[in-house]
């Protein structure tokens, strides 16, 4: 009797699971269909994000809330890239530590041995492995594309977001210059 209700629920929690992969994969989706279009740019190194200012009208004309989810999806967007391109790294190195190993030992490997290695070495690699990418704030930047002055982007708005506190910093341009040229 107990069995059913606890079959009951490990349902509905796989199903609630599933359901917010699905959201996320969409969401992660609708981003990377964006960046492929030019309307975002991230510049990993120096934690950098440019915004087209079509796009970032749209989210900031629906409110504080709706503009500080769209920075936090993307943030989750780039972390999620910055962790998979680590974790891949890190698969490639021990896979290739592995072969060197095994080539150490025998004169001649073959490529269904290599590949056996390969895949037992990752096979064997855990996710805790891989330390997650720390949460930092990030600054952005809003442009426009101006057709009639020699198509150059300028920029409108800068600001700064933190993840970890959800804390939004955002400014003009021309105000931030005008107090530059004060000092």
């Amino acid at each position: 009797m107990f069995n059913i209700f606890a079959y009951l629920r490990n349902k509905r929690e796989q199903k609630r699971r599933r359901a917010r992969l699905a959201i996320l994969s969409s969401v992660f989706s609708g981003m990377e269909r964006l960046e492929k279009r030019g309307l975002l740019l991230w510049e990993q190194k120096t934690r950098r994000l440019f915004i087209a200012e079509p796009l970032a009208i749209v989210f900031v004309a629906q409110g504080l809330k709706a503009w500080r989810t769209f920075l936090n999806n993307l943030y989750l967007y780039q972390t999620y890239r910055l962790q998979q391109k680590q974790w891949n790294d890190h698969i490639i190195n021990e896979q290739a530590k592995a072969v060197r190993r095994r080539k150490a030992q025998v004169t001649i490997l073959t490529k269904a041995e290599v590949e056996r290695i390969r895949r037992a070495t990752a096979d064997k690699i855990m996710p805790e492995d891989i330390p997650l990418p720390t949460i930092s704030p990030f600054e952005f930047f809003i442009l426009t594309d101006d057709a009639d002055d020699q198509a150059k982007a300028r920029i409108t708005w800068v600001g700064e977001y933190d993840p970890d506190t959800e804390i939004l910093d955002m400014a003009a341009w021309e105000e931030v210059k005008h107090a530059i040229q004060k000092k």
